[in-house]
C-alpha cells in the first residue's frame, strides 16, 4: 500500500471510476475499536487507487451520559476473509460507475455496519490510524451531527493505493454509551488501474 502525494489521476490509465455512499442502520452498543466500515480490495491484475472519502454521523437518540463520539480509518494489510454482517455496498454488476462504458468494478467487499458492529475478518491493521474524526456529544439535546467535511480527502492531499489483500476499516475507538443511536454516512470514490502503473505524482491542483 502506498500513499502518493498530490496524485493527479488524469495521469493514470484506468479501467473505470466508480463511487458508493452507504450507511448505517440505527447504530448502538458499539464496543470501544470496533470495525464499522470496512473496504477490501483482492484483485491480483489491477490496483485499487482511493481518491475520496468523507464520513459524518447523526445520533438519533440521546445517549445517557455526555460522551466523545469518534472514529479512526486504518490501513488493513494481509486482508484475505471478508468481514461479515452489516450491509453489502460492494458495486453490483454495471452499478456506480462514473460513465456508461466503464467495467463492473473488481471491487471485493465494501461493508457498513447496520445496527451493531461488523464481525470482525482476517487482516492486520497499521498501529495508527491515518484519519480520525471526534466530537463531544452531550446527553441533551437527542440530536447532534458532526457534519461531513468538503474535500475530507481528495488527489491534493494524496491518494491510498491498495494492492492486492489491502483495504481500510474504520472502527470507533471510544465505546458507545448506554441509550445513544446514531446513523453514520459514508463515501468513498476509487479509480481502478493496472498493476504497478506508472504515474506522475506532483503537487499541483488540477
Amino acid at each position: 500500500m502506498v500513499m502518493v502525494p498530490g496524485l493527479q489521476l488524469r495521469n493514470i490509465k484506468a479501467r473505470g471510476n466508480y463511487r458508493v455512499a452507504g450507511f448505517t442502520g440505527a447504530l448502538t452498543g458499539a464496543a470501544a475499536n470496533s470495525d464499522l466500515v470496512s473496504f477490501r480490495w483482492g484483485d491480483t491484475t489491477y490496483d485499487c487507487v482511493v481518491w475520496f472519502l468523507k464520513w459524518w454521523w447523526t445520533t438519533t437518540t440521546a445517549f445517557t451520559a455526555a460522551q466523545l463520539n469518534d472514529h479512526a480509518l486504518y490501513f488493513a494489510r494481509k486482508f484475505t476473509a471478508s468481514p461479515s454482517g452489516g450491509k453489502d455496498y460492494k458495486p453490483a454488476a454495471g452499478m456506480n460507475i462514473k460513465r456508461t462504458s466503464y467495467p463492473s468494478s473488481l471491487l471485493t467487499a465494501f461493508q457498513i455496519s447496520n445496527t451493531g458492529a461488523l464481525t470482525v475478518g482476517t487482516r492486520t491493521l497499521d498501529t495508527n490510524p491515518v484519519m480520525y474524526r471526534g466530537k463531544m456529544v452531550a446527553a441533551t439535546p437527542a440530536i447532534d451531527t458532526l457534519p461531513d467535511l468538503p474535500n475530507q480527502f481528495d488527489p491534493d492531499y494524496g491518494a491510498f493505493w491498495l494492492t492486492q489483500d489491502e483495504g481500510f476499516v474504520l472502527q470507533n475507538p471510544v465505546a458507545m454509551g448506554a441509550g445513544g443511536v446514531l446513523t453514520l454516512g459514508f463515501e468513498v470514490a476509487w479509480a481502478e488501474v493496472a498493476k504497478d502503473s506508472m504515474f506522475i505524482a506532483d503537487n499541483m491542483s488540477p
